[in-house]
């Protein structure tokens, strides 16, 4: 349990409901457009990669390229550009390497 124990198992599994709803929902979003805002890479590609670009290295939460494929693709997109891949590479924390192993997850 999170927080010395003192958070209710309930409140632990509706978040865990939660989070599997919200992957679920971009996927299907994703399956209708290439980025969040539509057919351009945006801030909001920015912003929401922020959080989910470790996705990939738990396939506990259920984002693979089986069962999320649009959301899988769409974190590939979000890697590509020149730009983000710089960005990525002036990190010099666990952050760098992480974000290695998620580009070899998504085989990028």
């Amino acid at each position: 349990m999170l927080m010395f124990n003192s958070t209710p198992q309930a409140d632990i599994d509706e978040s865990i409901r939660r989070i599997h709803a919200a992957i679920a929902y971009f996927d299907a979003l994703l399956s209708e457009t290439p980025y969040l805002a539509g057919r351009i890479f945006s801030l909001a590609d920015i912003d929401v990669m922020a959080t989910f670009y470790g996705l990939p290295l738990r396939p506990n939460w259920g984002v693979t390229a089986e069962r999320t494929p649009h959301l899988w693709a769409w974190l590939k997109r979000c890697h590509a550009p020149l730009g983000i891949q710089q960005a990525f590479g002036l990190g010099r924390s666990f952050i760098t390497k992480r974000v290695a192993d998620v580009r070899e997850a998504l085989g990028v």
